[in-house]
């Protein structure tokens, strides 16, 4: 993507109406570059519900690669964009991102709370319990569990 266009998008990004926005996204999403995965990590921070959800989906499918810089995020970021990372982490489902998540069970608020139950009940359904258990001791997997409330299969 030439910056020329890329400058358009970031612009519309910031100053289109809702559906620019969301067709903008998916023009990004046709793109996986460092500048434009910077532009949409940079989104989960967005007000915007719907746009937030969007990115997360988008950046869920560019996989562990961004793994790290969304626990940044989660570690780091206000409460929504923290919300978003464990959204996007509980989608790209990798086993590891489990206890960089547990971290945030009690977390402040609701909505970040919750989006990490929902993220590490996503990753055990991905991956089994069976696999849960091959990797974590057993606190972890009762904390797991109370979290879920997914119990052995």
């Amino acid at each position: 993507m030439n910056e020329k266009r890329f400058s358009k998008l970031k612009e519309t990004l910031k100053t289109g109406g809702l559906n620019d926005k969301l067709s903008t996204l998916e023009e990004l999403r046709k793109e996986d570059s460092a500048k434009v995965n910077n532009l949409l990590l940079s989104l989960l921070s967005s007000e915007s519900w719907t746009l937030r959800n969007k990115v997360c989906e988008i950046l869920a499918e560019r996989g562990e690669k961004l793994g790290d810089r969304l626990i940044n995020i989660l570690n780091t970021g206000v409460w929504y964009a923290r919300a978003a990372a464990a959204r996007t982490l509980g989608l790209i489902g990798r086993i590891s991102y489990i206890p960089e998540l547990l971290k945030y069970k009690d977390d402040s608020n609701d909505v970040v709370r919750e989006e990490v139950k929902n993220a590490v009940k996503n990753i055990v359904e991905k991956n089994g319990f069976t696999r849960v258990q091959e990797e974590f001791d057993l606190d972890t997997q009762d904390i797991i569990r109370e979290v879920t409330g997914i119990e052995n299969e």
